[in-house]
């Protein structure tokens, strides 16, 4: 409507299987199972009206759904609402719209859970800017016993006047992640001349230097040239991003001037160009030529990245005997595994291989014998 695109609610079918929706004007709900539980569970995607005089009919009808439909909920989305002066820098507060907003929280029996990682999700990004807390994660309280361990974290604004919210129940920790090298930095400011002259050195010192060696210093120059420089990369968005949250949390704290607004503006600029070099990524991750040479086709290469990921994935592993599931077992057993068969021997045993070697005849073997006890006399 308008300048409003609408809401888009969207899920992994291998993870959640939805078996019913309603769609109001202002939310979209879903129910259905999550893998691992057996209660149905629901979760709703909010866009409040921003004219204060449909707010307490919009919390009113809400309710209404909430309470024909006793289910676990989770009500996430931009509320276009606050609970209390504090969320709120900037502008007027309206006092009445705060208590018909926590009177539907409490009716509701919906808990706000703790924001982790800053106090506000959106700015108008003025002089002097306007923060306000308008998007949020409520969820009830049946559904907190369903998920002990929720987290509500505030991710980096990125190119957005909005922070994205995540809701996560655990962290897993897959260990660090293998070095790629990907195209776009073939194509980097000396890049050649980096790599070439780190062969030239190491040829220096060892004339005989075979190429796996080669290779392999070649990987450690790369590698700490892609962690010292400032290169696009998943890593310089993240880095940018946190620039970015920096200047708004001072922004935030009142320390307002023109030179960090045009910073921020400057910042703002500078990580469409990360993006753009991040698709080149998603474009490589997936392993598949451009349809068409300049084609942007993000979501095909997206579609083909994701499904290798998916079939690549170890969600079941059969150790010993037994079927492990959990992400950290997993990781602990595949560790075992490789240490074990590494630490086994020291050196190649070639009987071990079972190969059909060619042998000398009895006579040249005879031969050889004697040549050696020759020498030794």
């Amino acid at each position: 409507m308008g300048a409003a695109g609408g809401l888009l609610s969207i899920w992994n079918s291998a993870v959640f299987k939805c078996n019913g929706s309603y769609i109001h004007k202002n939310f979209i709900a879903s129910s259905g199972y999550l893998v691992g539980v057996d209660q149905c569970v629901g979760f709703i995607n909010i866009y409040g009206p921003s004219v204060d005089a449909d707010k307490q009919c919009f919390f009113g009808e809400l309710l209404e759904f909430l309470s024909n439909k006793p289910l676990p909920w989770c009500l996430v989305g931009d509320f276009n609402a606050i609970v209390s002066r504090e969320e709120k820098i900037g502008m007027n507060f309206n006092c009445h719209l705060a208590e018909i907003f926590r009177s539907f929280i409490q009716d509701a029996n919906l808990m706000d859970l703790p924001l982790h990682g800053g106090a506000f999700t959106w700015s108008n990004r003025r002089d002097p800017p306007t923060f306000v807390r308008l998007d949020r994660v409520l969820v009830h309280h049946s559904f907190i016993i369903l998920f002990n361990d929720l987290r509500q974290l505030l991710l980096p604004s990125s190119v957005s006047d909005h922070n994205a919210i995540c809701l996560e129940d655990s962290k897993i920790d897959w260990g660090p992640r293998p070095f790629k090298l990907f195209n776009y930095m073939l194509e980097e400011e000396k890049f050649q001349e980096m790599v070439v002259g780190e062969i030239d050195v190491a040829l220096r010192h060892n004339p005989n230097l075979d190429l796996f060696s080669m290779l392999k210093r070649s990987k450690r120059v790369i590698k700490d040239w892609s962690h010292t420089i400032s290169i696009p990369s998943a890593s310089s968005v993240k880095e940018v991003e946190g620039k970015i949250t920096r200047i708004e949390q001072e922004l935030q704290g009142g320390l307002v001037s023109s030179n960090m607004v045009a910073e921020l503006a400057s910042l703002k600029k500078h990580i469409w160009d990360l993006l753009r070099t991040e698709e080149r990524i998603w474009a490589q991750k997936s392993r598949s030529r451009w349809l068409v040479e300049g084609d942007r086709n993000s979501k095909y290469f997206h579609s083909v990245a994701s499904n290798k990921r998916r079939i690549n994935s170890i969600n079941t592993l059969d150790y010993k005997g037994s079927v492990i599931t959990n992400p950290m077992e997993i990781r602990n057993c595949v560790f075992e595994f490789f240490s074990e068969a590494y630490n086994t021997c020291t050196t190649l045993e070639v009987e071990s291989l079972d190969l059909e070697f060619r042998k000398l005849p009895q006579s040249y073997r005879e031969g050889l014998e004697k040549e050696f006890t020759m020498e030794e006399v």
